[in-house]
This record gives structure tokens, C-alpha cells and sequence, in this order.
């Protein structure tokens, strides 16, 4: 072996029933400029075209196929076959973008063993694959992302991150019986451990469309709270950063509501979170305008919605 030679990469695709999306999710994996890259597609018990279509790919990919388990099993079932120390996870309705391996292995080549993780940020795309005007905050520059932050917010898709295999076996993977928010879960228990980076470039496409397993608003918030209140278990925090996640969690929750046409509840969601955290510290910790909440509660009394709309539009 090439001592000089850059690590492998494998990315795993958890795939269940998502047959419309996965050919582009493998072609974006499979156009990655990094020398060695191994795709590996973990067939979750799907029962549309998603044989078929992996049948097409016999040679230039590796499939394991297993029983409807769930995506966390998916993932950790990907994450033990992989072949190599680094990996990536790609969910199947999304698309990366062609440097996106290779200049987040790049970053954790120069940053060294101490990091465990490298993120990137993401654009949205719609059902089709047409880019939508749909603004994705990130970091302005290269930076670490701390265990703080993932408290008080998901800070980066699934799609985006590049991470040290071995970090995450440590850890037992993702958490099986989460059937939400499970990669927050372990981004927070692995950020207990090892230190986490996240670039500010756009390296993955992620797909909004009517089928997103975040469309269950009561699922969503439930898990939420749950990741958010074992995290504090695990090793709380000062009394007032507890409220100011508490508090972010809400304000996550209230939105989520509110995508669903839950108008009540994401008013009492956002009287919760302002309650918790009336002053401007949690506007600091997230980066956010004055009275942004206070603008969603308006938002949420009114029962406005907004259509997401395509960058042509």
C-alpha cells in the first residue's frame, strides 16, 4: 500500500423503497473525483424497482440486502461492511456533488486524528432535482462544530458528513431504537468523545419531496426532545444553556408544526421556547436576526405559508 496515497472512502446508501431517486443518489456517489471510492447500497427490505435497478449496477457497486429494519439499522449495517476507515452517508433521495469525498477527506487529512468528523453544508432540490430557493445557513468559514451547538440545533444533513469509521463503531452506531433524529443522537454522543469540523462549501444536494421521513411532525418533535433530554443526562450543562436548548428545541418543533398545518401547537411551541429563553442569548447561539421568533409567532398566528419555489422561478 501507498503510504502517500489518500484513504479510502466508503458510501453508504441506506435504500427502502426510494426507487424514483436512488439511480441519481448512485450516480453522484460513483462520480466522486476521489481515487477510491467504494459505494455500498444496503437494501432495506425495499419492495418496488430497487432490486431491479441495483441489478444494473452488478460491478460498479456493492449491495447488501437485509429485512425492513429501519434506517438507523441500514445505516449501521452499511457502516460494519464498509471497506474502508472513512465513510460517508448518502440517503437515497439525495445527490453529492462531485469534490464532495474528496475535499472533506482532504480536511481531515490536514486537521488529523483528533477529528473524528468533517461536515459540509447542503442545497435543496425538489422531487425532480431542480435546485430551490431555499436558503441553507452554514458556517461563513472552516470551524469546529462543539457538542454546545449540537445541543441547541441540527447543525448539519446526513448527507454532508465524512467520518472515521472506527470513531463510530465505538460507539455502537446509530441508535436502533430511534426511528427519528438518530444522527443527531450520534453526532451528539460523538461529540462527547472527539472533536467535529463543518466547512462552509456546498457539497450535497438534499431532496425536499412529499415522502421525507421528517414530514411527522409528532414523531419529530417526540424524538427530539428525547435526543436533547438523554444528551443532558449523559452530562448536563449550566442551568441556563439547558433553558436556551430547551428553548431552541421548541422554536425547531413550532416550525415543524407548523409545516403541518398543527397551527396551535406551533404557537405553543414558540410561547414555550420564549418563555424558556425570552432575552437575546439564544438569537447569539444561532446566528439568527432580531425577533426572529417573534416574527415565526406571527408567522404561525396568521397560518402563513410559503410554497418552496425553484431557483428559476
Amino acid at each position: 500500500m501507498n503510504p502517500l496515497a489518500p484513504p479510502g472512502v466508503t458510501i453508504v446508501i441506506p435504500a427502502y423503497n426510494y426507487a424514483e431517486f436512488l439511480a441519481e443518489a448512485i450516480e453522484s456517489a460513483l462520480a466522486q473525483t476521489h481515487p477510491v471510492i467504494e459505494v455500498l447500497v444496503v437494501d432495506d427490505g425495499s419492495t418496488d424497482e430497487t432490486p431491479h435497478l441495483l441489478e444494473g449496477y452488478a460491478g460498479r457497486i456493492r449491495v447488501v440486502t437485509q429485512d425492513n429494519l429501519g434506517l438507523a439499522a441500514a445505516r449501521n449495517t452499511g457502516l460494519r461492511e464498509a471497506g474502508h476507515e472513512l465513510v460517508a452517508f448518502l440517503d437515497a433521495d439525495d445527490r453529492l456533488l462531485p469534490h464532495m469525498v474528496g475535499l472533506l477527506q482532504g480536511t481531515l487529512s490536514l486537521v488529523g486524528q483528533e477529528y473524528a468528523l468533517a461536515a459540509a453544508c447542503h442545497a435543496y432540490i425538489d422531487a425532480s432535482g431542480r435546485p430551490l430557493a431555499k436558503a441553507m445557513r452554514g458556517p461563513a468559514e472552516t470551524g469546529e462544530i462543539t457538542r454546545a451547538d449540537l445541543l441547541l440545533g441540527n447543525r448539519f444533513a446526513p448527507s454532508t458528513v465524512l467520518v472515521r469509521r472506527d470513531a463510530l463503531l465505538a460507539l455502537g452506531g446509530f441508535d436502533e431504537d430511534l426511528p427519528r433524529v438518530e444522527d443527531r443522537d450520534l453526532w451528539l454522543r460523538l461529540a462527547e468523545r472527539r472533536r467535529l469540523m463543518q466547512v462552509p462549501d456546498v457539497l450535497a444536494e438534499v431532496r425536499l419531496h412529499f415522502r421525507n421521513m421528517s414530514k411527522d411532525a409528532d414523531l419529530m418533535c417526540a424524538c427530539l426532545h428525547a435526543v436533547l433530554a438523554n444528551a443532558l443526562a449523559r452530562q448536563p450543562v449550566s442551568p441556563a444553556l439547558e433553558r436556551r436548548c430547551r428553548a431552541a428545541c421548541h422554536h425547531d418543533c413550532a416550525w415543524m408544526r407548523h409545516d403541518a398545518r398543527q397551527r396551535g401547537r406551533a404557537v405553543a411551541d414558540e410561547l414555550r421556547s420564549l418563555a424558556l429563553a425570552p432575552g437575546p442569548a439564544l438569537r447569539r447561539d444561532l446566528g439568527q436576526a432580531h425577533g426572529f421568533r417573534l416574527r415565526a409567532l406571527l408567522r404561525f398566528l396568521l397560518g402563513l405559508h410559503d410554497q418552496p419555489k425553484t431557483l428559476a422561478e
